[in-house]
Order: C-alpha cells, then structure tokens, then sequence
C-alpha cells in the first residue's frame, strides 16, 4: 500500500486541495487508521497554531510577534494612552507618527517622540509648549489637538500627541505626479492666507515656521489642512529661538532665529514657486531670473515676488496685506499702454509689424463670439478658441506651429502661430506666451510677444461682471 506524503496530509488538513488529488487520499483514509491518526495530528496542530495567531499581537511597523509594550524589532508600540495603534505614517530618527483609533473607532494622528538617552528638560520644556499651542488652536483647517501624555521614565521616556487625522495627500506626494497650475497655486495661496490671518489674529500670533508641501495636506474635498506645528512659535517667543524650519523653505533671518509675520509668507511663496516650476525652492536662489521665467501672469509673478523678497521690509507685513495682494496684485509700470482696445487695437499692432517687416497678419479676431467662448465657472476664467469650433477642451495643450494653407489676406502658404494673451478685469495683459512652450523663429518669435503686452484688449464679462481672461489667439506667418 502506498501512504500520501505527509505534507500532502497537511495541504488536505488545511483546505488547500487545489494541490492535491482529493478522491486519492480521502479513499485511502478509510482503509489506512495510521494515515487517518497522522491527519488528526495535523489538524490539532493547525488548530492551536490558529489560536496562538488569534491572541498574538503585531507590530504596526516591522509586523513582527509582539512581546513586549513595545516591538523588540524595529521599538514601534500597538497602544499608548488608549489609543489603538493600526500602523505607522512616517518615522525618523526622532519618533514616529501613528495611525491610531480612539475608544469610540475614531481615526487619531499620534505623534510619539522617542529617546536614546533619558530627555532633557528643554526637550520636555518644547513637548508641553507644542501641546499648550495646539490646545489653543480651533480652526476647520488645523488638525483638532485631542490630548497630550506621557509614558515611561528614564531611556525609556516617550511622549505623544493626539490630533485630529487629516484624510488626503500631501501637495509633495501630489507634485510627484501632477503640474500645479496658476489657478491650482492661486487657491492654495488663498486658503493657507486665511489659515495665517487666523494665527496672525491670535494673541499672541503664532507663527507655524515649517510651512512647505508636505505639511500642506490636501482633502478630497479640495480643502487644505495646516499641519505639523512642532516648530511653531508664538510672538513672545521668537527672537534667539532654536533653528527650526527647513532649507530653501524659510528666509535668511529665521537661520538666525528670527521670525516675524513675513516668515511664513516667505515660506508660502517658496512653496508655490515649488508646485509651479517643480523646482526645489533653493534651486531659486541662485537664480535671480527664475521668478520671471514661471509660466503664471504677470501679476502673480509680481506678487511671488514680494512675498519671497530677500529682505523682511520689503516683504507684505501680514496674511492680510498679502491676501489683498493677491486679490490686487502689485502692478509693474508699462511703458506705454494705449487707452484706445478692440479690433482697431489689434490692427495697430498688426500694422506695425509689418512695417517692421515680420509680415505678421491676423488668421482670426481676438474678440470672439460668445458661442466659442469656454468658461471656468469655480475661478470665473474666460478662454476663448479658434473662430472655427472645435472638439477639444480649451486646456488642451495646441501645437505652436502647423502646416496649414494661409488665409485672410495671405497671398501665400505660411506656418500658424498660437499665442495665449492673458487680460485682467480691466482689459490689461498680463502674459503673452507661445502655446505648449512652442519656440517660433527669433526675428518673428521677439517682436511678436513685445508688441501683444503692449496693448488693452476688451474685458471679458461673466454674469454682468468684468473677469480675467485668456484668448488663444492664432496667426500666420507667410511664406514670402
């Protein structure tokens, strides 16, 4: 008589028959009383095995048997203070951050902090202020502070903080995969402004210190939440501090220890510049020319600007001042701005080109009917298209240059010029630029984005109402 392998008792103790010729063993089971003894054996161990594993405790981090308050592998804990911990965010060589569960299933951020050696009293003295600040914080975009304990003494001290869990990405894991746009970077600045007017209102006002895309966590409702206030300071507190912050994020002064209300606004613009050019922000300052080769407005160039500005005074002085800003952004002086707009605007500028001698000729209005316009209801944005419709969305990128026959006074075949010429409210350009970063001949390229800024345009309304717009404007250049 042939007896199964034992293993193949075992995958028949487990469930595991797709291995395993089924009908074979369990035939041979009601004639063999050894193997049918073996298999009995095989499932008291499976059973105690599965009741061993019930009762067992796993480290949230490494995943290892628990034996101990805390994991002798990798030193994560599975509970403190009553709070159930399911795994571990993000850890260094400081401590950790927790994804817990309160008594009632409520999902907690708990920040612990660890030490190698028994804490010194200014490492205590920074944990109570820490907690002291966040208990006075209530704002929808600031982590609610839940508790603050301690357990533990000597090497083995670990202090933690309880605060409400913020469900979303951080903008740093979203720059990884996505191109911030100006209307993108322009509702981020909007709502951290407010988050700011609300500390900068307290008394004393608090300043965060270590405000950058990773401390800025997006919903999935699209409301950004402030968190990390471990380098917070209030204004009492300020001068001489320790440096707290991080490279290329905070002004010059704050490696000194100084900080003001136009730190973290320094640190906001850094962060924008960041999401816009997914340039790291300290790449900038050897670059004085950076800011200007963004591809936002004028305008919110001009305000970045001002709020990353090497010196303090000449920064905005407060969230406030710097939302205002924002709404009205600070305006460079022109060189000449005509008062007259519309078409007979338009044919000025065409006319001196081709006086020039660059034979530049219109393929379409710049004023557009209202069927062909677009609009961006939530930011009130205007983009108008082609004369002719077309099927593709406005935001759709539109290659610069195309061999298409020429049209509207041109004698002769030529290549087709997008450009995309950005007004305010009142009519004024803001920003002339070849669509998808297109890169036309220097001679034409040059003169064509100099005369376009020089000009006011029509304003676009919505609801009545005068907005900022975009019109993608399409030209010829003939063959001659």
């Amino acid at each position: 008589m042939t007896h199964p392998a034992s293993e193949s008792l075992e995958l028949y103790a487990i469930g595991a028959h797709d291995q395993i010729s089924v009908p074979e063993i369990e035939a041979h089971l009601r004639v063999c009383e050894g193997c049918t003894t073996e298999l009995r054996r095989q499932v008291q161990v499976d059973l105690a095995l599965a009741e061993v594993a019930a009762g067992a405790v796993f480290c949230p981090g490494c995943g290892a048997v628990m034996t101990a308050a805390s994991c002798s592998h990798c030193g994560a804990v599975a509970e403190a203070g009553g709070f159930r911990v399911e795994r571990v965010l993000v850890q260094n060589a400081h401590g950790r951050m927790y994804l817990a569960r309160d008594g009632e299933g409520n999902q907690v951020a708990l920040k612990e902090l660890a030490f190698v050696q028994a804490p010194h009293p200014d490492a205590i003295d920074a944990f109570e202020r820490e907690a002291r600040l966040l208990r006075q914080l209530s704002h929808p975009q600031i982590p609610r502070f839940l508790g603050a304990f301690r357990e533990g003494e000597g090497v083995h001290t670990r202090l933690y903080l309880a605060q409400e869990y913020v469900d979303g990405q951080s903008l740093h894991e979203r720059l990884q995969s996505h191109q911030f746009s100006e209307q993108e970077a322009r509702d981020v600045a909007e709502q951290v402004l407010s988050i700011l007017e609300y500390l900068q209102g307290l008394a004393p006002m608090v300043f965060h210190r270590d405000i950058k895309p990773a401390n800025l966590i997006r919903r999935a409702d699209g409301r950004i939440a402030l968190v990390d206030f471990g380098a917070a300071r209030d204004l009492g507190a300020t001068v001489g501090a320790t440096l707290v912050g991080t490279f290329g994020y905070m002004p010059v002064e704050q490696m000194g220890g100084i900080v003001d209300a136009s730190t973290d606004l320094y640190a906001l613009g850094a962060t924008l510049c960041h999401l816009l050019s997914r340039r790291p922000p300290w790449k900038f300052i050897e670059d004085p020319r950076a800011l200007e080769r963004l591809d936002v407005s004028r305008g919110l160039r001009d305000w970045l600007a001002k709020l990353t500005a090497r010196q303090p005074e000449d920064r905005y002085r407060s969230a406030a001042a710097a939302a205002r800003g924002l709404a009205s952004p600070p305006r460079r002086p022109r060189a000449w701005a005509p008062a007259a707009s519309g078409r007979g605007i338009v044919f000025m500028a065409l006319l001196g080109l081709t006086v020039l001698g660059v034979g530049v000729v219109p393929f379409m209005a710049l004023l557009r009917a209202p069927d062909n316009r677009q609009v961006r209801r939530d930011r009130e944005i205007i983009r108008l298209g082609p004369a002719e419709p077309v099927s593709r969305p406005s935001d759709e990128p539109v290659a610069p240059w195309a061999d298409e026959p020429a049209d509207h006074g041109a004698s002769s075949g030529g290549k087709i010029l997008w450009l995309n010429i950005c007004t305010s409210a009142t009519g004024e350009v803001t920003s002339v630029a070849f669509l998808n970063g297109g890169k036309p001949n220097e001679k034409y390229g040059r003169l064509v984005l100099e005369q376009a800024k020089r000009f006011k345009y029509d304003p676009q309304t919505v609801n009545g109402r005068a907005v900022p717009s975009c019109r993608s404007v399409k030209y010829v250049i003939p063959d001659r």
